[in-house]
């Protein structure tokens, strides 16, 4: 199994580099970026039958240089019945992107259900995923004029966009679920990629990260796709279980496999991914105010995770492990043995942390939200430990030794 965040924790014990200059896709080196809003991608029926036009908005670094950027497409969440591509957190990913050099587009795709049948929710989310599917190949297509590097397209999904996208990814035609077929009050979906234009181009992608989403069904992750994956989730989500359950608790709602089952099936398939759980959060942890108001410390969490993450896989990335280590926060650690409770003192309210066994495997994570937090050690065993914290000022790591 090949995790990244086990290189991380190997990688910590060397020496800090540091960066002598600023370096496209690790810091914000544009000042300015250009936005068009409104583009037309592809068209479907909706779940009324009535056909709905969908468009994006593309984000891109103002007089960039760089002919075929690394392109990063955003699918905004809202329970496949809300929600759109101008929603805060699509708007703050797609500038705080193109500012790092990123091309990025905000897509829409079609929404809506009757929420009281399980079938129509189920083919909801195969509508979404066959819009991402027609959003890729049109990018695909259409390289040259936005200025993409075809090798280098990543999928950021937002819960209802995550569950669209970890289908475009891993969802073959034979896998399809029977509600998508025609039923006595339903028409046939048709195939997954029978939406859109440039059939002729392939839906594969460098990477997906997968904001507290979850799949119906465990099988349709095979080794057929390797695609490197990177999950985000809280412990507390009600809306969308991290382990397993019916979404928002609601038995008439799908069953879903969280981020935590997701991890241990590509665990078992020996497939790249990274899982980064934190311990209460809730769904979609970086808005607050029916999605209307962005958290910023909590987003830039999240942000530092996906820049992270797509780094290791862009080759224009010096070093993408020291991506957050350019400025090390005042962090200090104490008692150091550590013997029950380790204190951790910050000058920063709002941080993220991870906790390394000696062996790279990651043991917990979580968010501190005060300048001085205390974790309970007492029920780990014995022995050597690397903790990491992350916070806008950059991230450290220290070995720890518990008694």
């Amino acid at each position: 199994m090949k995790k990244s965040f086990i290189v991380h924790a190997v990688l910590c014990l060397m020496a800090i580099q540091v960066f002598a200059q600023e370096q496209r896709f690790v810091d914000r080196v544009f000042d300015y970026i250009t936005i068009s809003d409104s583009i037309y991608y592809s068209c479907g029926d909706n779940y009324l039958g009535n056909e709905k036009d969908l468009f994006f908005d593309f984000y891109e670094p103002a007089n960039d240089t760089m002919a075929y950027r690394p392109f990063v497409i955003t699918v905004f969440g809202g329970a496949l019945i809300a929600g759109n591509r101008s929603w805060v957190d699509m708007i703050a990913y797609g500038d705080s992107l193109s500012h790092y050099g990123y091309a990025v587009a905000s897509i829409g795709y079609r929404l809506g259900y009757n929420p009281l049948f399980q079938s129509s929710i189920i083919r909801a989310a195969y509508r979404a995923g066959q819009d991402v599917n027609a959003a890729i190949r049109h990018f695909k297509a259409n390289y040259d004029m936005y200025g993409i590097d075809t090798t280098q397209i990543y999928l950021l999904g937002n819960s209802a966009g995550t569950i669209a996208s970890l289908m475009s990814v891993y969802l073959e035609e034979n896998e399809r679920p029977e509600a998508t077929y025609e039923g006595p009050l339903d028409s046939d979906l048709g195939c997954f990629n029978c939406t859109g234009e440039y059939q002729q181009h392939t839906t594969e992608v460098r990477g997906l990260i997968a904001q507290w989403g979850g799949v119906d069904d465990l099988e349709y992750l095979d080794s057929f796709n390797t695609t490197p994956v990177c999950f985000i989730h809280g412990t507390g989500d009600n809306s969308v279980p991290y382990d397993y359950g019916p979404a928002y608790n609601i038995d008439l709602f799908p069953n879903l496999y969280g981020s935590a089952y997701m991890s241990m099936r590509l665990d078992t398939l020996d497939i790249w991914h990274e899982l980064h759980l934190f311990d209460d959060a809730s769904h979609c942890f970086y808005l607050e105010g029916d999605n209307m108001t962005m958290i910023p410390d909590f987003f830039d969490i999240c942000f530092n995770i996906a820049l992270e993450f797509m780094a290791q896989f862009n080759p224009w990335v010096d070093d993408p492990v020291m991506i957050a280590q350019q400025n090390q926060p005042n962090t200090k650690i104490f008692p150091n043995p550590v013997r029950n409770e380790m204190v951790i003192k910050t000058d920063h309210s709002m941080s993220s942390y991870r906790l390394f066994a000696s062996d790279g495997r990651l043991v917990l994570s979580g968010i501190l939200e005060n300048k001085q937090s205390t974790l309970d050690m007492s029920r780990y065993p014995a022995g050597a430990y690397i903790f990491e914290i992350s916070s806008d000022a950059g991230t450290s790591r220290h070995k720890i030794i518990h008694h």
